[in-house]
C-alpha cells in the first residue's frame, strides 16, 4: 500500500469531522485517525483543535473528541501558534480542562503557564465525584524542565515567609510523579553560573518538595554574587528548616568579615529556625571592636523577632518606644509588638500598656487587641484609664474586651461617655452575666426590652439576667418578651424559614437589597424560589411558612415606614431573631427554678419549636427519667400523642443521657505485630530455590536464620531477578492503524499472567538479613528506582519482622528519596509498630512544610504513636502545616480534602502532648479568626476550652452563634459553659 501524503491528511480530517457529529465516538478507531494525521503534519493539530470547537457546543461531546484527540497526539512534538493559544483563553472552562491534555505536550513557558493556572484550578474544584484526569507531562532534556519550572505560578517572597511553605498549591501533586527528573534538572539550573530570577526563585521552591539534606547548601551557594535573588537567604531556612544547620548561619553572623547584608540575612534565617536572638546578640556584643554595631544589632534582631521572639526583645522594644517618645515608626513596631505579646513574660503585658500611649492608632489597636489575650489583671487599671480616654472606636471595642477578659467586676468600669454601640452593650452585658454585678440591673432591663437594640445585645441582656436575682429582673421582662407574637407564621419543628433568611441576611444582605430594588413582583419572585428550594433540602421543614408568603414579608419589612431598605435590614434581622430571645428567656427562667412559669408556656404556645424547647428546659430541670416523662405528657395532652413529633421525641428527650462534651479517648501508643514470624533456616531455602519447591512452602510471616556469609552470596545469585520465570505473554489484538509509510491491521501487546511472589519474597528477606554489609546489586537497583515497586514494601516488611531497629532507620535514612517517601505516602510506616521511637523524628521532619494532604495525614499518624516530649515541635509544625490549608490565598492553597484535615487535625487535637506544643493556641486562634467555618467542623471550642487566652474568642463566638435546629446537647449551652469556665483563668504571671 502507498505511503500516505499531504492529501491524505486532509482526506482524514474530512472523516474525523464526520464522525465528531456522531453522537458517541469509537476512541480506539478515532485515535488511530488523530495519530495517522499528525505522523504525516504534526502542523495540523491546531486544524484539529479549531476543527472539534466548532464542531460541536456540547460539553461533555467536547471532553470525549479532545481526550481522543490528546490520545492520538501523545508521541509528537509540536509548538501552538499565538492565535490558538488566543483561542484557549476564550474558551470556557470546561473546553479549556478538556484541551489540557493537548495543550501540556506543547513544553513552552507561554504554554504551560495557561496549562498550570488551569489544572491548580480544577484541582481546587474537585470532590470526591468530580475526578480530575492527570497531566501527562515529561522532562526530558534540561530545557524541558526549565520550561516547566519557568511556567509555575510565581508568588512573593512575603508571602512564602509568612507562610513557611513554597507555595505550589495543588500542583505539588501534579509535580511529584516527575520528582527524580526534576530534582536532577532543578540541582543543574541552580548550579549554573547565572540564572533568571524568575526560573532561579521557582527551582529553589520545587527542590524544597523533596526533602534533600544537600538542597540549603546549594541554594544558599546558587544566590551569592546574585543580587536580584538576595532575599532567598532568608526563604531557604523558612521552606526547609527541618534541613538548615544552625551552626551554619551562627558562623555567619558572628564572622566580622563577612558582609553586613550576609550576615543580616544569616540573623533572619536563625530566627525563622526559632533561634533565641538574645544568646546570639550577647555573642555578637563579646566579640572585639563591635561596641560601636550594637545599636544596629539590636534593630535588626527586633525587626527578625517577628518571627521568632525572644524576651529580650521586650526590653529593646521598650528602649525603641522611650527613644523616639512613643512615636517610633509603625513599619517597626507592629510586627515586633505583636509576636513579643505571645510570649508568657509579665513584661510583655506591661509593654503592651506603653504601646497604648502611642500616638499612631494602629500602634494603640494592635496593643488592645491583644490585651485581650494577655488576660493579665496586674494591668487592668491603666487599661480602664487608656479606655476611657480612647476615641477611636476599634481600639475602644479592644479595650473593652480587654477589660471584661481581666478580671473585671463592675460595669462601670467599661462607662464612657462616646461608646455606646451595641458591640459595647453587649460586651457590658456580659461583664455583669459573668461578675454577677447587680448594679447593672436597671441596664439590663432597659437593654432587654428595647426593640431598637440588635437582638445580640437583648439576648446577651437576657442571659444576664439568668444569673442575678429574679425579682430585680427577669420577673420585668419575661412576660413581654414570652408573650410577644413572632413575625412570621412558620409551624416547622426547626423554623425553617427563619433559619433560612437569618443565614442570607447574615451572608448575602446586599444580594437582598439589589433585589429589593427591583421591585415587589421579582423580589417575591427570587426571594420565594430561593425559600422553597432550600425549605426541601432541609430535615424536618413540614408545615414551614412557604417561600412566597415569607418573602412578602420580608418585602414589607424592608420597605416599612418610608425607610430605605438598608436603613430597615437591622429592624428585620432582630424580627427573624425573635425565637432566639424566647428561647434564652426560657433558660433563664430554668436557671432561676422557674418551672410554673415554662409550664405556662407550653399550655398556650403555638409555636412548635418553641415547645420542643421549652419541653427540653423541664426535662434538665427534672432530671430525665420515666417519671418527667410521664409528668410531660399529662401536661402537654393531646399535643403529645405518639404521631406528633414532640410525641416522638419525648421518650429520647427523657430517657437518653446528655452528650459528653468530653473528647474521645486518644489512641493506644503502639501496634505490634500480630504474629510472630516464623524462622527458615538458609540450608532449607537454598535446597527449596534449588529445586524449585517453594511456591507453597513459604510461611506469611518468615525471617531467614542461621545464614552464613557463604550461604548469602550462593542465595543472591540464586534469586537473581534475571532468573524469575517470565510472566508475560505475548499476543497479537485486531487494531486498524495508521503509519506514514501505510496502515497496520494488527498490533502485538503483552500481558501479564498471574504468577506466584515468592522469589520476590525470599529477595526481601534475604536483604533484610544481610548482616555482612555484602553488596547485592539487585537490591541497590530495586531501592533506588524511581518508580513505586512492591519489593521495597516487601523489604520493609522483612526488616520490621527481623526487629533491628537500628538497621531499619539506617535503610530509611539512606534512602530517604525512595523507601521512606513511599512508606509514608502508602501510610505504611505506622507498621514499624513498637519499633516506633524518637529516632522516627528527624526522618519526618523534612516533608512536613512541602507535603500534601495525603502526606500530611501520614505524618499525623506517626505522630500520634510517639507520645515523648521531643514530639512537641513536630506537633506544632503540623498544626501549623494544618493551618496554612486556611491561612494561604486561595490561588496558593492545596485542593481542599476535608477527609485528610479532619482525620490529620483529629490526631493532632487528641495528642496527649497536644496542648504543650509552644504556640499551638495562637496557631488555631489564627485560623478561627480567619474563617469561622472550622470552629465547629474541627471542634476548636473542645480544644479552646485548655487555654485561658481563648475566653475572648469564645466569648464572641457565643454572641454571634444563631442556633434554630434541634441538637441533644445545644451547642450555645456547651460554648456558654466553657466560657463561665474561662472566665476566672486569668494569666498568673
Amino acid at each position: 500500500m502507498r505511503a500516505l501524503d499531504y492529501n491524505d491528511a486532509n482526506a482524514l480530517i474530512s472523516v474525523l469531522k464526520e464522525r465528531i457529529k456522531h453522537p458517541q465516538l469509537d476512541y480506539q478507531f478515532d485515535s488511530a485517525i488523530t495519530e495517522a494525521i499528525m505522523q504525516i503534519d504534526p502542523g495540523k493539530i491546531e486544524e484539529l483543535i479549531v476543527l472539534i470547537v466548532d464542531a460541536t457546543t456540547d460539553e461533555v461531546k467536547r471532553k470525549s473528541a479532545f481526550s481522543t484527540l490528546s490520545s492520538g497526539i501523545r508521541k509528537f512534538k509540536f509548538v501552538l501558534s499565538e492565535a490558538t493559544l488566543c483561542l484557549f483563553d476564550a474558551q470556557s472552562f470546561e473546553t479549556q480542562r478538556s484541551l489540557l491534555g493537548i495543550f501540556s505536550q506543547d513544553k513552552r513557558v507561554v504554554t504551560l503557564s495557561r496549562v498550570f493556572q488551569v489544572h491548580a484550578e480544577e484541582l481546587r474544584a474537585a470532590t470526591c465525584d468530580k475526578h480530575v484526569s492527570p497531566l501527562h507531562l515529561k522532562i526530558a532534556t534540561l530545557e524541558d524542565a526549565k520550561a516547566l519550572i519557568t511556567a509555575l505560578p510565581s508568588v512573593s517572597m512575603q508571602a512564602m515567609l509568612i507562610s513557611k511553605s513554597a507555595l505550589l498549591g495543588p500542583l505539588v501533586d501534579t509535580l511529584r510523579p516527575l520528582r527524580v527528573a526534576l530534582k536532577r534538572h532543578s540541582i543543574e539550573i541552580l548550579r549554573q553560573p547565572s540564572i533568571d530570577p524568575g526560573l532561579h526563585a521557582n527551582a529553589i521552591r520545587v527542590i524544597s518538595l523533596f526533602a534533600d539534606r544537600h538542597t540549603p547548601v546549594l541554594c544558599h551557594a546558587s544566590i551569592v554574587n546574585q543580587l536580584p535573588m538576595a532575599g532567598f537567604h532568608a526563604v531557604i531556612p523558612a521552606l526547609m528548616p527541618s534541613l538548615c544547620e544552625r551552626g551554619n548561619y551562627e558562623s555567619v553572623v558572628l564572622n566580622p568579615l563577612i558582609s553586613i547584608g550576609e550576615r543580616r540575612w544569616a540573623m533572619t534565617a536563625l530566627a525563622l529556625l526559632g533561634v533565641d536572638l538574645e544568646e546570639t546578640l550577647h555573642a555578637l556584643a563579646a566579640l572585639p571592636g563591635q561596641k560601636d554595631t550594637d545599636d544596629q544589632w539590636e534593630l535588626y534582631s527586633l525587626l527578625t523577632c517577628s518571627f521568632s521572639p525572644f524576651k529580650g526583645a521586650i526590653a529593646l522594644l521598650r528602649k525603641f518606644f522611650e527613644a523616639n517618645q512613643g512615636s517610633a515608626p509603625i513599619a517597626l513596631t507592629l510586627g515586633p509588638l505583636l509576636k513579643l505579646s505571645e510570649l508568657d513574660a509579665p513584661d510583655a503585658s506591661a509593654l503592651l500598656v506603653m504601646a497604648l500611649t502611642s500616638p499612631h492608632r494602629e500602634v494603640r489597636c494592635l496593643a488592645a487587641m491583644r490585651l485581650q489575650y494577655r488576660r493579665d489583671s496586674t494591668v487592668l487599671a491603666p487599661m480602664i484609664q487608656a479606655y476611657r480616654k480612647e476615641q477611636d472606636t476599634s481600639t475602644a471595642l479592644y479595650l473593652a474586651r480587654a477589660i471584661v477578659a481581666s478580671g473585671a467586676k463592675n460595669t462601670g468600669d467599661l462607662d464612657h461617655d462616646q461608646h455606646q454601640d451595641a458591640p459595647f452593650m453587649v460586651w457590658r452585658c456580659i461583664l455583669a452575666r459573668r461578675s454577677k454585678d447587680q448594679r447593672a440591673s436597671a441596664l439590663l432591663v432597659k437593654l432587654a426590652l428595647d426593640n431598637a437594640q440588635s437582638w445580640k445585645v437583648r439576648r446577651a441582656a437576657i442571659a444576664a439576667a439568668g444569673e442575678l436575682p429574679y425579682d430585680t429582673l427577669l420577673s420585668l421582662i419575661h412576660t413581654p418578651l414570652l408573650t410577644t407574637a413572632l413575625p412570621l407564621a412558620d409551624h416547622s419543628v426547626s423554623l425553617s424559614s427563619y433559619l433560612i433568611l437569618s443565614l442570607h441576611i447574615e451572608h448575602s444582605a446586599r444580594l437582598f437589597l439589589q433585589w429589593h430594588s427591583l421591585g415587589r413582583i421579582t423580589f417575591i419572585k427570587l426571594v420565594g424560589g430561593l425559600v422553597d428550594r432550600e425549605i426541601k433540602d432541609r430535615w424536618f421543614s413540614e408545615c414551614a411558612t412557604s417561600g412566597e408568603t415569607a418573602a412578602e414579608w420580608l418585602y414589607d419589612s424592608l420597605s416599612r415606614d418610608n425607610r430605605t431598605a438598608p436603613d430597615n435590614l437591622g429592624a428585620v434581622e432582630n424580627a427573624i431573631h425573635l425565637p432566639l430571645l424566647q428561647l434564652a428567656t426560657i433558660r433563664s427562667l430554668r436557671k432561676h427554678g422557674k418551672i410554673d412559669i415554662i409550664e405556662a408556656l407550653l399550655k398556650t404556645t403555638t409555636c412548635e419549636w418553641l415547645k420542643i424547647h421549652a419541653t427540653k428546659q423541664l426535662v434538665i430541670a427534672r432530671g430525665g427519667g420515666s417519671a418527667t416523662e410521664s409528668y410531660l405528657r399529662h401536661l402537654l395532652g393531646d399535643v403529645c400523642s405518639d404521631h406528633s413529633f414532640l410525641g416522638a421525641l419525648l421518650p429520647d428527650l427523657c430517657r437518653r443521657k446528655p452528650a459528653s462534651s468530653a473528647r474521645s479517648p486518644y489512641p493506644p501508643p503502639h501496634r505490634t505485630i500480630s504474629n510472630k514470624p516464623q524462622g527458615l533456616a538458609a540450608s532449607s531455602i537454598i535446597k527449596m530455590v534449588r529445586e524449585e519447591t517453594f511456591e507453597h512452602a513459604l510461611p506469611h510471616d518468615f525471617v531467614i536464620t542461621d545464614l552464613s556469609q557463604t550461604q548469602l552470596i550462593e542465595l543472591i545469585q540464586l534469586l537473581a531477578p534475571e532468573r524469575d520465570p517470565s510472566s508475560f505473554v505475548s499476543e497479537f489484538q485486531s487494531v486498524l492503524g495508521f503509519m506514514s509509510d501505510g496502515h497496520y491491521v494488527a498490533q502485538e501487546s503483552s500481558r501479564s499472567r498471574p504468577s506466584s511472589n515468592a522469589r520476590s519474597r525470599l529477595r526481601a528477606a534475604l536483604a533484610a538479613a544481610n548482616d555482612f554489609d555484602v553488596k547485592i546489586n539487585w537490591h541497590s537497583q530495586s531501592l533506588s528506582t524511581p518508580y513505586c515497586t512492591d519489593y521495597r514494601a516487601g523489604y520493609f516488611r522483612a526488616l520490621v519482622l527481623r526487629g533491628n531497629s537500628q538497621k531499619i532507620y539506617n535503610e530509611l535514612d539512606v534512602n530517604r528519596d525512595t523507601l521512606l517517601i513511599e512508606l509514608l505516602e502508602n501510610g505504611r510506616i505506622e507498621s514499624l509498630a513498637n519499633l516506633l521511637d524518637d529516632r522516627v523524628i528527624p526522618l519526618i521532619s523534612p516533608y512536613i512544610e512541602p507535603c500534601n494532604l495525603e502526606l500530611f495525614l501520614s505524618l499525623c499518624n506517626v505522630a500520634a504513636l510517639i507520645q515523648t516530649p521531643s514530639i512537641d515541635a513536630t506537633l506544632k509544625r503540623l498544626t501549623y502545616r494544618w493551618a496554612r490549608e486556611f491561612t494561604a490565598p486561595v490561588s496558593e492553597a492545596m485542593a481542599h480534602n476535608k477527609r485528610f484535615l479532619h482525620q490529620g487535625f483529629h490526631l493532632l487535637s487528641r495528642h496527649p502532648r497536644f496542648i504543650h506544643a509552644d504556640g499551638i493556641y495562637e496557631c488555631l486562634a489564627s485560623v478561627y479568626r480567619h474563617t469561622h467555618e472550622v470552629f465547629d467542623d474541627f471542634d476548636l471550642p473542645d480544644i479552646f476550652e485548655h487555654h485561658s487566652r481563648a475566653y475572648v474568642d469564645l466569648e464572641s463566638r457565643l454572641v454571634d452563634l444563631v442556633e434554630f435546629e434541634h441538637y441533644q446537647v445545644s451547642r450555645y449551652d456547651k460554648l456558654d459553659d466553657r466560657c463561665a469556665q474561662l472566665f476566672s483563668s486569668l494569666y498568673v504571671p
